[in-house]
């Protein structure tokens, strides 16, 4: 069950190929989201302005990647 839910994320509409977008787009997202907690760990203070400017931001890039990396992927079989 979890295969196929990786498989299905990281994967093109073939199935088959990497979707590359979707894989770098992974780090990012892991990270950003990461990020207030590790702050929060260490006993900094959070700005949540910018924090908000980062998820905006975050989420430009991430679509970005899925997005501009779509055309690229081979088409799913109808």
């Amino acid at each position: 069950m979890m295969g196929k839910v990786f498989s299905d994320l990281f994967t093109g509409p073939d199935g088959k190929t990497v979707a590359i977008g979707r894989l770098y787009s992974a780090p990012v997202l892991v990270s950003g989201l990461v990020t207030p907690f590790i702050m929060l760990w260490k006993g900094q203070q959070i700005d949540l302005t910018a924090l908000g400017v980062m998820y905006g931001g975050l989420g430009a890039a991430v679509m970005a990647l899925v997005s501009g990396t779509n055309a690229t992927e081979p088409k799913a079989d109808s």
